[in-house]
């Protein structure tokens, strides 16, 4: 079999064209490679990480075309090119503002207003670099220690 050398920016990406298993079988083998060496884990990430940039920036300059397209087919399930597809809604919200409810709106803004005052809080504790003791408003002491800072680490990557 003569392979099929990709000539265009749409043919390279018919070349990930196939079904879920045959994509599980590319993945496990680009795994593989990497846990025994044979492919550097940073150049597979770097790859990923364009790959990732390129796809995103076609899926999401391209919505609208995908929307009046899959809008063809109604509400109703359909096959295309190897995958179950349903023009449905995909997420749900609400507009609670416009519903004139003093009640609501009052949680709303105390909700608000308790987010603003924990954040405040927050940066406070995040300042403390040993340990202190205050008298609270309740006249009682309070030992007050600094948070535990977590961090993960992990590669971050900028691409030019």
């Amino acid at each position: 079999m003569i392979p099929i050398i990709p000539d265009t920016p749409s043919s390279v990406l018919q070349l990930l064209n196939a079904d879920k298993s045959a994509l599980e079988k590319f993945a496990n083998t680009i795994i593989q490679d990497v846990k025994e060496g044979r492919e550097n884990p940073l150049e597979i990430q770097l790859l990923i990480k364009k790959y990732e940039y390129v796809l995103n920036e076609i899926k999401d300059n391209i919505k609208v075309n995908v929307t009046t397209e899959t809008a063809k087919y109604g509400d109703k399930q359909f096959e295309y090119g190897g995958a179950k597809c349903h023009y449905t809604p995909t997420s749900t919200s609400y507009d609670f503002e416009v519903c004139g409810d003093r009640i609501w709106y009052s949680i709303e803004t105390e909700e608000q207003n308790l987010k603003a005052k924990r954040k405040e809080r927050e940066e406070f504790l995040k300042s403390l670099k040993e340990t202190i003791t205050i008298v609270d408003d309740d006249g009682q002491l309070n030992t007050i220690n600094p948070p535990l800072k977590k961090q993960v680490m992990g590669l971050k990557v900028t691409l030019k």
